[in-house]
């Protein structure tokens, strides 16, 4: 009898042990402890931004132990997304099953995206009923964690459609009804083992006699009204229209795409939710240091991405956006003059050159700090930017011919190679500098006060400093030119 209990009233814990034993297996579990239904782990989709949109107030990602469909236009990064998805898995320990009904994946492709090929298992999708009676089998032995990818369900025929002839209607929804039968069984399979099933599908066209619906849905996926019952997350990829869906360079050439993400479906509060990001194609990676979680991680990083790291970067402008995002639900931030010298600041550039230093980066790649986007005050410039050589950059970002060409009387006046060598002898990162990094730039606690012109001068400033950069530097290239200053 459980504590507590009064004598001859059967407990909760007696219900479910009833309940359990009636089954056969556990189907009965106390929500207060662990259960299939709570998702306690996530699979990062590569993205930092799409991750913080799928579950408020969480870094997540795909749902372990959930029915997740990726579904979107071609040429839309899906493949791509599911490469990442699939190498963030198996950082986890978690075994991947790809079946790919196209026969499309390119095995260097998977390497460039971090998959080890020898834990990953790829097999063809000859059937739709081969590959959910594949899952049930493997979902049914002792192996650990799952993650099967589908790539894709759209082009996975049914047995029928293989043995049939060519006409549409000889086999009329078979495949609907195929995985409906099939989501019924598999459903609870995946959420009590913790596997996570990943459905790639393609967004078609909705064809309908009606105006308004081909306006407010214009897109519908294969596979029936089962599946999307299952699934616990949509994410639905399009992208812009025309030349703004491609990333060109400065001599017009395509380097990549603009991706728009919608939460078609979302079991965690956040349906409907946008956000968009770029894959940018090419050989080499940069690693652009606007996180905290890449500055705790920047070694693990380099060492998956080895062989193709040439840039670490450490942007104030760029990082200072992410402590705001990041951090903006545990209260207010300092004004963004005092961010500037907050001690995260200092902590987690130091962490990158010590990091940088330890891999042996230095004459392979480079370390790089800053800009300098005032034009009108070279002085400065030459007074001021002698600090970036002697803290461990060997390069630095000058939108200005003059201003460069100032910069590098400093690397001319101090001995680069000699000053990383000190600091690599002094090995930077410790207990104390890593909880200087996690100290979010709170307004709270700093003994300071903003009088409502402060913030409103503050958000005015911002806004024209977003302005400036996106309407000139961005849309009209005019990069070596001053953001107007609202103060002069």
């Amino acid at each position: 009898m459980a504590k507590g209990a009064k004598p001859g009233k059967i407990t909760n814990a007696d219900l479910r042990s009833m309940i359990n034993k009636k089954a056969g297996l556990p189907v009965a579990f106390d929500l207060r402890e662990e259960n299939p239904t709570e998702v306690t782990d996530w699979i990062s989709t590569g993205s930092r931004w799409l991750d913080s949109t799928i579950c408020r107030g969480k870094l997540a990602g795909i749902p372990v132990g959930k029915v997740v469909e990726i579904a979107g236009l071609e040429a839309t990064g899906k493949s791509y997304m599911a490469a990442q998805i699939a190498a963030n898995a198996q950082a986890k320990g978690i075994t991947v099953i790809y079946f790919d009904s196209e026969s499309a994946i390119d095995p260097t492709f998977l390497l460039k995206a971090g998959c080890n090929l020898e834990d990953l298992i790829y097999v063809q999708a000859t059937s739709v009923e081969f590959v959910l009676e594949t899952m049930e089998q493997l979902l049914g032995s002792d192996i650990g964690r799952l993650l099967f990818i589908w790539d894709s369900l759209a082009l996975t025929p049914a047995v029928s459609d293989i043995e049939g002839d060519f006409n549409p209607q000889s086999s009329m929804a078979v495949k609907a009804r195929i995985l409906a039968k099939g989501m019924v069984k598999l459903t609870n399979l995946i959420a009590n083992k913790k596997a996570t099933f990943l459905v790639l599908n393609q967004l078609k066209a909705n064809i309908t006699r009606s105006p308004s619906e081909a306006l407010t849905t214009p897109y519908m996926t294969p596979g029936g009204k089962a599946m999307i019952y299952a699934y616990s997350l949509r994410l639905w990829l399009t992208r812009p229209k025309g030349k703004k869906s491609f990333i060109e360079d400065d001599k017009g050439f395509r380097i990549g795409s603009e991706v728009r993400v919608r939460l078609e479906k979302s079991r965690f509060g956040t349906q409907g939710r946008k956000c968009n990001f770029k894959i940018l194609w090419g050989e080499d990676i940069g690693i652009m240091d606007e996180e905290r979680r890449t500055s705790m991680n920047l070694l693990s990083c380099i060492d998956k991405a080895k062989e193709r790291v040439v840039f670490i970067n450490t942007g104030f402008l760029d990082r200072t956006g992410d402590e705001i995002h990041t951090s903006m639900e545990a209260g207010a931030m300092l004004p963004k003059a005092n961010i500037a010298v907050a001690t995260w600041r200092k902590a987690y550039e130091a962490w990158n050159v010590d990091v940088g230093i330890e891999t042996k980066l230095i004459g392979k790649g480079q370390i790089g700090k800053g800009m300098w986007a005032e034009p009108d005050n070279l002085l400065g410039l030459l007074q001021t930017k002698h600090a970036h050589p002697q803290s461990g950059a060997i390069c630095a970002w000058v939108p200005s011919p003059t201003g460069a060409v100032i910069h590098a009387i400093h690397y001319h006046t101090n001995n680069v190679l000699s000053i990383v060598k000190r600091i690599g002898a002094m090995r930077q990162r410790n207990e104390k500098n890593l909880m200087d990094i996690l100290t979010p730039p709170l307004l709270a606690g700093s003994g300071k006060t903003l009088s409502k012109t402060m913030i409103q001068n503050e958000m005015d400033t911002a806004v024209q400093a977003i302005l400036g950069y996106v309407s000139r530097w961005v849309g009209q290239g005019v990069g070596c030119s001053k953001v107007p200053d609202l103060n002069n």
